[in-house]
């Protein structure tokens, strides 16, 4: 699902494979009450989806709820939009702890790389 996510959103907007160049990186995915997790490697041109996780740059930890909730989130400028309630909304999760995002601060870029993939908006 979360591949067809990926292909989907690159294939409706090829400008978005720019966002995969650059060094290889890593991002953990944990599910918490499925007690899951799965790793996207995005670089080379590519991104590729592991089951295993490991050394990561950004690691981010949620329930099943609010990561189907991710792709929805009006972005601008690559970050949450904070004058769209979705956008709000999100952050508010993150200062709740509801949604974890391990990287958050240290690597920045990437996670704006990683939502302006995601997202099914702009």
């Amino acid at each position: 699902m979360v591949a067809d996510l990926f292909d989907g959103n690159l294939a409706a907007d090829p400008g978005r494979a720019s966002l995969l160049t650059g060094r290889t990186w890593r991002t953990s995915v944990l599910i918490a009450e499925a007690d899951s997790e799965f790793a996207l490697v995005v670089g080379d041109g590519r991104l590729a989806m592991t089951a295993t996780a490991g050394p990561a740059e950004l690691v981010i930890a949620a329930d099943g709820d609010t990561l189907i909730e991710l792709p929805d989130v009006p972005l601008i400028a690559g970050l949450p939009d904070l004058r769209r309630p979705p956008g709000r909304a999100l952050v508010a999760k993150i200062l709740r702890r509801q949604l974890k995002v391990r990287g958050l601060l240290r690597h920045p870029v990437l996670l704006t790389r990683l939502l302006r993939l995601l997202t099914t908006g702009s």
